[in-house]
């Protein structure tokens, strides 16, 4: 038997001698254990049961999710690991291949589709919609040697397609889900996951998220009507209502307020911005860094570069400067002395580059609006609320007490500071004990369920396109949610009822001697498509398939969707009646989502980021969340036609759909499909003679590396891609 690599005894925590052995090898790093952690492990995380894990931002949730998962695994178990972001997924993702794999070959690169470098203008989304990746060569496991690990533990990670069932994943021990793709999987109820033994809910506080909270519970509670025996491991910073909690999700909870560095937290008085940039520049002088909190992605970014002003420039930021310029605005010089802003206006690169420089201890200052407080770890000595009211559309609102806890969580690295400082800006004495009475000293309000009966509709008819028959079904169903715990359940029968005599009205079930799903309404809810957009999609499809049908048309079509971010453009009706026939079809639609629908037309017309920043005012970030969301759409819409008998439609959207997701015109869809090849090196490939994969296969890598921005290592790779396509494709 192996000894003992660290100073925990598993053995003491109901591990046998094997296992003990196995958990000391993978977690030979871990010295000792948190008090939290401790207490988990007291109250019996590893021998079974559900727990709800309440304690503070790096005080070891994910560590004793490790525990739990390894174990489920060493007995034959698989697990999901869910989370509420791509961004969230990919770094537990690769968190987790370090830890379980002892053949680990090094960070995953964020791709474009075609490999083509960012500030070429050619990436489009996050590596791919949903990775397939592979757990070092395709090696599938065939159980646990005694007294060590056999093979390394396989990780898999999906977060999109949510049509498919993604067989592939069950190959994987553990998964790495989005709570989108979860929610869509318990939809589609694949066989491989009534075999899952553990289920991981990171961040579970997002079920009270406005926008997709509904979905989060929902899938929670369909998982557990058809996996009953599966374990629940819900983690989160704070839930003040952690009783509730557990009575819903019949678990175990351990609740603490332990922190590895103690945190400080306080008001700053500053009368003017400058008094703020003074203290910031004092924690950066000291060797810290800070996260600003401001209250709008234009207040972020202005505030960032008042801060870099007053900084010199650095050296060993000249890369990541150079790699997130995309000619747009001057985040290139903020980033070189050592400042950047973190919102909705970047691209996913330009993002992550960002992150990572801050993780390294590279960037010393980020300015962030609040959509930072959620997913990725980004942790800082110091953490300044410069704004907590924040603009609703209608007026400007105090940001919940949970808000700041969970900002000032950020505050203090374990590895490098002693003390957090968590600190809330007042413009007055009078609004500094304002802020002290209701932020310092206030109590964090419930989590509240968002599994409002009013808005139910969607989930509802997923439990029916998974199998409920009944209405009993259905009722049991929701009263498995948290809705059902924390309110009284007289009123859902009748408002059930209300519910499916809609989902009937609109075509998507049918009531007889039981409730079935109609084939629209099945195929709504494996599309995963809002309601309200499914039957748009569906209207507009009516309406176009009489009409003649421009590109645009297809667009706004999909811009419609309640899912699409909508962009406001500056005369976009006018505009719009250059681009289609039918101008009672984009009144009806509405300014906002004509706007969103001009700006997808000129990135699949091959606009350049900067000339549609100088347009339409919208940055990369924004850009690619909208045609993100199209890409997906397109090709829901296309299914939707096809359903319906408008194939000439449903061709055409389907082709819309790739160049959504390359940004292109139709006649480079063949040269985008090669890898190392993205938008702007298609063109000019095209421009320079070669139409397709036979063309530069006849090429010789002389030839292409002499075309702008190519070089000779891309056109090696060209090349070989379009050597190995044409030697695949048909004889004529």
């Amino acid at each position: 038997m192996k000894e003992q690599k660290c100073g925990i005894n598993f053995a003491n925590y109901g591990l046998t001698a094997e296992e003990a052995s196995i958990f000391s090898e993978v977690f030979g790093d871990i010295k000792h254990l948190f008090p939290p952690q401790e207490e988990a492990m007291r109250a019996g995380i590893l021998k079974g049961g559900n727990f709800v894990i309440s304690s503070p931002t790096a005080s070891g949730k994910t560590l004793l999710a490790e525990f739990v998962m390894l174990k489920s695994i060493l007995n034959g178990g698989r697990c999901l690991y869910v989370v509420p972001l791509n961004a969230l997924a990919y770094e537990k993702f690769v968190e987790f291949r370090r830890r379980f794999s002892s053949v680990y070959a090094g960070d995953y690169d964020y791709y474009d589709y075609n490999g083509e470098a960012l500030n070429s203008e050619a990436y489009v989304g996050d590596a791919v919609s949903d990775w397939d990746a592979d757990d070092g060569g395709g090696r599938r496991s065939s159980g646990r040697k005694s007294g060590g690990m056999r093979e390394a533990v396989s990780v898999g990670i999906s977060t999109g397609d949510y049509e498919s069932a993604s067989r592939y994943l069950e190959r994987y021990e553990i998964i790495v889900l989005t709570l989108e793709k979860f929610d869509s999987l318990t939809r589609l109820k694949p066989n491989w996951l009534r075999r899952i033994t553990t289920v991981v809910i990171d961040e579970i506080h997002e079920v009270c998220d406005d926008r997709r909270g509904e979905r989060l519970e929902g899938a929670i509670a369909r998982f557990r009507m058809f996996n009953q025996h599966a374990r629940i491991i819900a983690l989160s910073a704070t839930i003040p209502n952690a009783d509730e909690f557990g009575k819903w999700l019949s678990a175990n909870v351990v609740c603490s307020d332990w922190r590895p560095v103690p945190l400080c937290e306080d008001v700053l008085l500053a009368r003017s911005d400058n008094t703020i940039i003074t203290s910031v520049l004092r924690e950066v002088k000291d060797g810290g860094q800070v996260i600003v909190f401001v209250n709008t992605k234009r207040g972020a970014a202005s505030f960032a570069q008042k801060i870099a002003e007053r900084m010199t420039v650095q050296e060993e930021l000249e890369a990541v400067a150079d790699a997130v310029d995309m000619g747009i605005d001057n985040l290139a010089d903020m980033v070189r002395r050592g400042v950047a802003y973190h919102t909705s206006w970047l691209h996913p690169e330009q993002r992550r580059l960002i992150e990572k420089a801050f993780r390294e201890r590279k960037l010393k200052v980020i300015c962030c609006t609040p959509t930072l407080a959620m997913g990725v770890s980004l942790p800082a000595r110091v953490v300044i609320i410069r704004n907590y009211r924040f603009f609703t559309g209608l007026s400007a609102e105090r940001m919940p007490v949970s808000w700041v806890k969970q900002v000032f969580g950020r505050a203090g690295r374990p590895e490098h500071d002693s003390l957090g400082m968590g600190l809330i800006v007042a413009r007055s004495i009078e609004e500094m004990q304002e802020i002290f009475d209701f932020y310092i000293n206030g109590e964090v309000e419930r989590i509240e369920s968002r599994f409002f009966m009013n808005e139910m509709g969607e989930q509802i008819l997923a439990t029916i396109v998974s199998g409920a028959r009944r209405k009993k079904q259905l009722m049991d169903f929701v009263r498995n949610t948290l809705y059902a715990v924390q309110r009284s359940s007289e009123q859902i029968e009748e408002r059930l009822d209300d519910i499916l005599c809609e989902l009937a009205r609109y075509g998507l079930i049918e009531i007889e001697n039981e409730i079935r799903a109609t084939p629209f309404g099945t195929l709504v809810s494996h599309l995963y498509l809002n309601i309200l957009s499914a039957l748009r999609i569906r209207d507009g499809l009516r309406y176009l398939s009489a009409q003649h049908v421009s590109d645009f048309d297809l667009l706004l079509l999909l811009s419609d969707c309640e899912e699409v971010p909508k962009i406001y453009v500056k005369n976009a009706l006018m505009t719009a009646t250059n681009l289609t026939e039918n101008i009672e079809w984009i009144y009806q639609c509405g300014e906002s989502s004509v706007g969103t629908a001009l700006l997808s037309h000129a990135w699949v017309d091959e606009m350049p980021y900067a000339e549609m920043k100088k347009r339409f005012n919208a940055y990369p970030g924004e850009i690619h969340a909208a045609v993100s969301t199209l890409e997906w759409l397109s090709y829901a819409a296309s299914r939707m036609a096809s359903h319906l008998g408008y194939g000439e439609l449903a061709s055409r959207l389907y082709l819309m759909k790739d160049r959504i997701r390359y940004g292109v015109r139709a006649e480079l869809l063949d040269l985008v499909s090669l890898r190392g090849v993205g938008r702007v090196i298609a063109r000019r490939l095209y421009t320079a003679g070669f139409r397709n994969a036979a063309d530069i296969a006849h090429a010789s890598e002389e030839e292409l590396a002499r075309i702008k921005d190519i070089g000779e290592k891309r056109a090696k790779i060209i090349k070989e891609q379009a050597l190995k396509v044409s030697a695949t494709a048909p004889q004529s």
